[in-house]
């Protein structure tokens, strides 16, 4: 008797044995994986710088500076006669001879430089007497050239000039060839034009007029702004697990003995009313 209560008490902590293991949780079974992005943006800029010349022409304009004017030349109004004057020698019907007065004129004397424009202009101005202007000569001349003239002794137009104009009214636009001293040179055989003594006299005004260039340097700058925008993903792994209780597991554990004693109790019993009937 005694060894069957022995085998059913092995019996019971078998089972034990085995149900307590299924109680225990094996491993943690609970994962959480968490994914980000980063959008990061960055500013960038470019400069960009263009260079360019620009010329820039710019005329200047004043009364011209006379070295030497006519004698009786009124800067205020522009009126002067012809002082100079020039003769040569004639016989007479008598057989001697007389200095005959065959020009009258007059110059200004001025410096120009190279390039220099002159613009002028000049007039015989008549008197109430005259039905018409009286006609008048213009030359434009070097020193070489005045020189000659003057040697010349009434040789009209024997020498060689810079410009020649002859007219009652003339409007004068000549350029510099080189730099210099020039003779603005009035000239006339005509008497009415001499000392101004028959009250007929001569207009004259000029300007010159000077160029310069002038370089510039321009600079322009130009700067572009750019937004550049990157992007990361960053993975992050997160484990979380529930642990098993240590308590439930012991309640389990202990509801299990409890049993056994309770089922082994009940047998010894039920066998000993059997073997007392």
């Amino acid at each position: 008797m005694i060894l069957k209560y022995l085998r059913i008490f092995f019996s019971v902590l078998l089972l034990c044995s085995v149900l307590i293991p299924l109680t225990v949780p094996r491993s943690v079974r609970s994962q959480t994986v968490t994914t980000g992005i980063s959008v990061q943006y960055s500013m960038a800029s470019s400069t960009m710088t263009m260079y360019s010349t620009t010329q820039m022409t710019t005329m200047y304009t004043q009364p011209v500076h006379y070295l030497l004017t006519p004698p009786n030349y009124n800067n205020q109004t522009g009126h002067f006669s012809l002082f100079q004057e020039d003769s040569v020698s004639r016989p007479t019907r008598f057989g001697d001879s007389e200095d005959y007065t065959c020009l009258y004129y007059d110059y200004f004397l001025l410096n120009a430089t190279a390039g220099q424009e002159i613009r002028g202009h000049f007039e015989v101005v008549k008197t109430r007497f005259e039905a018409v202007n009286r006609a008048i000569d213009l030359f434009i001349l070097n020193l070489d050239q005045l020189r000659a003239f003057k040697n010349s002794r009434c040789g009209y137009g024997n020498w060689d000039w810079q410009v020649h104009a002859v007219a009652s009214s003339y409007d004068l636009d000549w350029i510099t060839p080189q730099s210099g001293e020039y003779a603005l040179l009035f000239l006339s055989n005509d008497s009415y034009f001499q000392y101004n003594f028959y009250g007929s006299y001569l207009f004259f005004m000029a300007q010159a007029y000077s160029t310069k260039v002038q370089s510039k340097l321009v600079i322009l700058t130009t700067t572009k702004t750019y937004t550049l925008q990157s992007t990361q993903i960053m993975l992050s792994t997160l484990q979380s697990a529930n642990p098993p209780s240590s308590t439930t597991n012991y309640y389990l554990v202990a509801l299990i003995v409890v049993i056994a004693i309770v089922l082994i109790v009940i047998i010894v019993k039920s066998r000993m009313k059997r073997q007392a009937q």
